[in-house]
């Protein structure tokens, strides 16, 4: 299985390689433009694919271990238009497993930016797209239903814009507004899809020397609208109240700040009070000659699109260390602990989670063959505990990969 599948890959990935040096070759005789496009492909091994008990992955109908190769093929472009720039970076690859071919899935993804400096005003516009697998790990077990308890394709797409009016310094009023749509594949995961809307503004303070520093208050309102009583006790919709400050500033190269202290008020669609507490996201990134140091911590009030939960409330935090052993070889260890709670209404399925926590810890190593193919390897370790035994596990990885861009 292995073999077929890599010849599939290699046939995929020359297509798509020669085709995008035909584009390349003609993008880049245009003024102005960086094109650049990437090539790959990854084989991971995976101990427990299943991403629960010896009794989840009966449920699912999945054998526990597996190895996937993913071939993959990558866009970046940024182009100028004087003060004025937008940006598209996208990739488009396949997943194949060796043992569970119900899992072969797509994985597609593309980010897209516009950045436009008036005299006076500024408008920072954004979109996304994503469709790929879920991660059994965020997929409920449904029972006696093991295609439907693993085979399931997440498509999202978010769209976005930020405005601001007023000098170069100093005090500047602002706008934000953010859309998003979540749909899964699987009829009985439609309970579960929802749509998303953000907005809210402020009084952003800007300095060189302090940075961005802006007071907001604003209101996220999402609705599931597949959520028919008839299938589900689960409620339509929330929505939470913000309030809080927002902030970034860089300290030369070397140090990069930014980061999120909100007061949050969530009410569910039936007029019950939710959560009410403190949300925040920071995230920092410290560069030396040889080292570098990623650290982010956050929590948030999000909507569940594996589960018929009201919404779910998700801490996380992670640190990341990068050492250069070499011009060409370069080391990293990273961790992460995810804690996650559900808020659920009374006679939902109980093969559900209510609560669980992430550990996971990689190693890795990236050499640089050439200037432009480079080589990985990475090895890494996750165990999960929730509520009850269905959804607890352990996994190892191991895996390599190797990338060109041109």
């Amino acid at each position: 299985m292995i073999s077929k599948t890599m010849n599939i890959g290699r046939i995929a990935t020359l297509s798509l390689g020669a085709m995008a040096s035909l584009v390349a070759s003609r993008a880049l005789a245009q003024e102005g433009k960086r094109l650049e496009f990437d090539l790959g492909a990854d084989m991971l091994y995976d101990s427990n694919v299943a991403r629960g008990s010896e009794q989840a992955a009966i449920a699912r109908g999945i054998k526990p271990e597996d190895v996937r190769f993913s071939p993959r093929v990558g866009v970046t472009l940024n182009q100028s238009f004087g003060p004025h720039a937008a940006t598209l970076v996208g990739t488009a690859g396949y997943d194949f497993y060796s043992r569970n071919e119900r899992l072969n899935r797509e994985r597609l993804k593309a980010n897209a930016t516009g950045s436009f400096r008036f005299p006076i005003c500024s408008l920072d516009l954004r979109s996304g797209i994503s469709r790929r697998q879920s991660d059994l790990g965020d997929l409920a077990i449904v029972p006696s239903d093991p295609a439907s308890s693993s085979k399931n394709i997440e498509n999202v797409v978010t769209a976005g814009a930020t405005a601001s009016c007023g000098g170069s310094i100093g005090l500047r009023p602002s706008a934000i507004v953010d859309w998003s749509d979540a749909q899964n594949s699987a009829s009985l995961r439609q309970t579960a899809d929802n749509k998303s809307i953000t907005y809210g503004g402020g009084l952003l303070y800007t300095h060189p020397v302090i940075g961005n520093i802006t007071l907001y208050a604003g209101k996220r309102e999402v609705d599931y609208p597949n959520r028919d009583p008839l299938l589900t006790t689960a409620l339509n919709s929330f929505s939470a109240s913000r309030y809080g400050v927002l902030f970034n500033r860089d300290i030369g190269s070397q140090v990069k700040l930014e980061g999120e202290l909100l007061y949050s008020d969530v009410k569910l669609g039936n007029g019950r009070d939710a959560f009410s507490g403190t949300n925040w996201r920071f995230a920092t990134t410290i560069s030396f000659t040889q080292l570098q140091f990623i650290a982010e911590t956050s929590r948030s009030v999000d909507p569940s699109l594996g589960f018929d939960a009201n919404y779910v409330l998700q801490s996380n935090h992670s640190l990341t260390v990068r050492y250069a052993l070499s011009a060409r070889l370069t080391s990293s260890l990273a961790g992460s602990i995810a804690v996650r709670d559900y808020d659920y209404e009374p006679a939902v399925a109980v093969s559900r989670i209510v609560h669980d926590n992430m550990k996971r810890v990689s190693l890795g190593l990236a050499y640089q063959l050439t200037s432009r193919v480079s080589l990985d390897a990475t090895g890494g370790y996750q165990k999960r505990n929730a509520n009850g035994g269905l959804y607890d596990y352990s996994s190892y990885q191991v895996g390599m990969g190797v990338s060109t861009s041109f």
